[in-house]
């Protein structure tokens, strides 16, 4: 019978498995990657002195951008049926609550908000909306939106 270490022994649902190096290794990799601040290579480089199609406060990006490019009734992309990424924007009130999550606007960072990533994307995979990107002033008024803290 082969002597396995405690430090090797996971005691899960009554049964001991052995842990060994490698895997130990990948889960602690993977915990260590698990931090509030994303990755240096997810984030981008914005110019924060672009100029906004509209003041960039809350409201408005809900009244000029998501609710017309984003959310449009029925089975768009974050609309309540179609809920992508489970990101639904035809409810203000529920649209900023699911943009504070996951990294989707980190306050006072657009660079590594997920939504300017999105939104500044060429890839056609990543890009949103997909098909056709907003115009630049309305990327403007995002970027600068969360580079003052994405407040409501």
């Amino acid at each position: 019978m082969t002597y396995y270490p405690p430090s090797m022994r996971v005691l899960t649902a009554g049964r001991y498995f052995i842990v060994t190096a490698s895997i130990a290794t990948t889960v602690a990799v993977v915990l260590a990657a698990c931090g509030s601040d994303p990755p240096a290579e997810e984030c981008v480089t914005v110019d924060r002195s672009c100029t906004p199609a509209y003041d960039p406060t809350f409201d408005n990006l809900f009244k000029n951008t998501f609710s017309k490019s984003c959310a449009l009734a029925g089975p768009s992309c974050h609309a309540s049926a179609g809920h992508q990424a489970g990101l639904i924007l035809e409810n203000e009130d529920m649209a900023y609550s699911l943009l504070q999550q996951h990294g989707r606007a980190v306050a006072g960072n657009p660079e590594c908000s997920l939504i300017v990533r999105r939104i500044q994307s060429t890839d056609t995979s990543f890009m949103m909306p997909p098909g056709m990107p907003l115009a630049l002033g309305e990327q403007c008024a995002i970027i600068q939106w969360v580079s003052h803290g994405a407040m409501r």
